[in-house]
């Protein structure tokens, strides 16, 4: 990650920046807010559907192709959220960088990119993905009525 406080060519005022680090602040939490509350709706959606396959093994099919799809657009979601939220962060990192704020107190600093650590959270949602069509292939040919 490169040190950016140095590239800036005109830095906006004291009371501008702390708005811009309000403002990154925000839209960090509001970007992870977005992605937990999808989660309660299409994650919920997509596993609550197994019940109503095995009851209904007429439309197996579509409620496999459903539940992928639901999941997946949370996938999605999360991930172009990610890449917004990592701009913010980058700024904020930036920002306490430029303050000189020691590092023990710098929340972004110490955390740094978490959305592409190498257990990030998309990266297990493509695993569970991944689990979760295997398991609706497995369950379609082996337990089709």
């Amino acid at each position: 990650m490169e040190s950016p406080p140095s590239k800036i060519a005109a830095l906006p005022s004291a009371e501008n920046l702390e708005k811009v680090y309000a403002e990154a602040g925000q839209w960090v939490r509001m970007c992870n807010e977005i992605i937990w509350q999808m989660s309660s709706i299409f994650v919920g959606l997509s596993i609550g559907s197994l019940p109503f396959a095995v009851q209904y093994p007429a439309i197996q099919s579509w409620v496999a192709i459903a539940s992928f799809f639901l999941f997946l657009v949370w996938v999605t979601a999360s991930h172009l959220y990610r890449r917004s939220s990592s701009v913010a962060r980058d700024v904020l990192i930036q920002i306490e960088a430029y303050w000189n704020i020691p590092e023990i107190m710098s929340v972004y600093r110490r955390q740094g990119q978490v959305g592409y650590q190498r257990w990030s959270l998309f990266r297990m949602q493509v695993v569970i993905l991944i689990v979760l069509a295997a398991f609706w292939i497995v369950l379609l040919i082996f337990f089709k009525r």
